[in-house]
């Protein structure tokens, strides 16, 4: 519905959250905390079947009978949130609490049978990795690849040497 706030004595309007975007925002902060901790558990609520699509004119009647639509269906989709708390904690969770809770990660590691069976399919952006790398450190303020040990240990000199001379020296192989 948008908010009026004070800002240096004089009153101003605040556009609804929804309708915000992050360049619209004064700082990069506060973008980002907008894309992180508000959009995700927005989007969420909104895909519950018999939300509405938003009027122009929102009310607080609006709002209240979209809040428990959406709550009900937080409850089907991410029920392992409610079997481990009690309501009184789950009444105290912040906008970013409930947006991490939303996040495909957190039920994929938390959620129960029925959650995890209701998640979209993977796309691109979120399947695990497959590939594996080596790890990487820093030391005296240059990265190095740190080789797995299973790579350093297939390395014989020996061989090493003998392919070196073979491809680039004339000497005959015995």
């Amino acid at each position: 519905m948008g908010k009026m706030v004070m800002y240096n004595g004089k009153p101003m309007k605040v556009k609804p959250f929804r309708l915000m975007t992050g360049s619209q925002l004064p700082t990069k902060k506060l973008a980002t905390e907008l894309d992180t901790k508000w959009k995700p558990i927005f989007c969420k609520m909104m895909e519950a079947p018999g939300v509405q699509p938003l009027p122009d004119d929102v009310d607080e009647q609006f709002v209240q009978s979209s809040y428990i639509i959406a709550t009900d269906y937080l409850k089907k989709v991410v029920s392992y949130v409610w079997l481990r708390a009690d309501e009184g904690r789950i009444s105290k969770y912040t906008i970013g609490t409930w947006s991490r809770k939303v996040a495909r990660s957190e039920i994929k590691l938390h959620g129960t049978p029925g959650d995890i069976a209701r998640l979209p399919p993977a796309g691109k952006r979120n399947m695990s990795d497959q590939s594996k790398r080596g790890g990487w450190r820093i030391e005296k303020s240059t990265v190095r690849r740190v080789v797995p040990r299973i790579q350093r240990e297939r390395r014989d000199p020996v061989v090493e040497n003998d392919l070196f001379a073979e491809a680039f020296c004339d000497v005959p192989r015995e």
